[in-house]
């Protein structure tokens, strides 16, 4: 019977074992899936600081500019900044820096011009908070920051590392194996004759696994088109892996024996048939263990669709 896409993922999730997390440190993690949501516990940034050069002012000694204020401190990114003091004082001040106490806006040095010694002259008014990223702009403490499930992108571990998050909570990779069936089936590199067909199916399926972010995922080889080598090699597999892909021979003609295996190794079929196209012949199995089987029709362009 044939099962529609959207049964079939049920059928197909349904069934599966149970996933183990981990802790990674974050210099591992890109590529992974976080297993759990992930918040920060801490206000980012974690004071509000200047986004330009220029001087820390009081937004409200600069609605006559042109005025001169005197300049009592410096402040850079990684410094403390002392309080610019009482009015008509500002502090010059770098990209990243503390905003100091008693500023409230950050006038950029282009638009200031020296006056004197520890003197600027500010050219135009200077609103409140302007160039200012104020405490907590990127997030509060507290506050989902990425969803379970998402799969660390460059984007994603500067959040981490923005919020501490080193070791990060991930899924387990499960070490997925590849069995390529058909007497047919040669190595990319061999020589072959008319009636012979190089393996590409395995090298894409793998191909595939890695980018979906499933790391190493084993070559096992190719087996004849006779139930006691499929048999055996479909044992090996499980034996080394925790799920198992197998291309070919899971159509409905004669030849077709991977469901025959499936079940002589303690498998449980759960479907065999998509309503699809292309991919139609498509099996999914549980073996005595657990593990999941998959079988993907032996056309390398349908294998990858399915």
């Amino acid at each position: 019977m044939l099962v529609s896409i959207l049964d079939a993922r049920k059928s197909l999730f349904a069934a599966l074992p149970g996933t183990r997390t981990e802790s990674v440190p974050l210099s591992l993690a890109a590529g992974r899936y976080l297993a759990s949501d992930l918040a920060s516990g801490e206000d980012v940034p974690p004071a509000d600081r200047s986004t330009m050069d220029g001087f820390a002012v009081r937004a409200s000694d600069t609605v006559r500019a042109p005025v001169d204020l005197r300049i009592v401190g410096e402040v850079a990114a990684g410094s403390e900044g002392a309080p610019i003091g009482g009015p008509g004082t500002c502090a010059r001040i770098f990209t990243g820096a503390n905003v100091p106490p008693g500023a409230d806006a950050i006038a950029i040095v282009e638009r200031t011009e020296p006056a004197g010694a520890a003197v600027v002259r500010l050219l135009e008014p200077v609103a409140r908070g302007e160039n200012v990223r104020t405490r907590g702009e990127d997030c509060s403490s507290g506050v989902k920051v990425l969803s379970a499930g998402t799969r660390l992108g460059p984007q994603h571990m500067a959040v981490c590392a923005a919020v501490g998050a080193d070791p990060v909570p991930v899924f387990a990779i499960p070490r997925v194996g590849v069995l390529v069936t058909g007497a047919e089936i040669r190595r990319s590199s061999d020589r072959v004759g008319v009636h012979e067909t190089r393996n590409s199916n395995g090298p894409a399926v793998l191909a595939a696994l890695r980018d979906l972010g499933m790391g190493h995922p084993v070559d096992r080889g190719v087996a004849d088109d006779v139930m006691e080598d499929l048999v055996a090699h479909l044992e090996r597999g499980l034996e080394a892996c925790d799920a198992l892909i197998v291309t070919g021979g899971v159509s409905m003609g004669d030849r077709d024996l991977v469901p025959g295996a499936v079940d002589l190794v303690g498998g449980r079929i759960v479907l065999r048939r998509v309503r699809m196209k292309p991919g139609k012949p498509f099996l999914f199995a549980t073996a005595g263990g657990g593990e999941p089987v998959l079988g993907l029709t032996g056309h390398p362009g349908r294998g990858l669709v399915c």
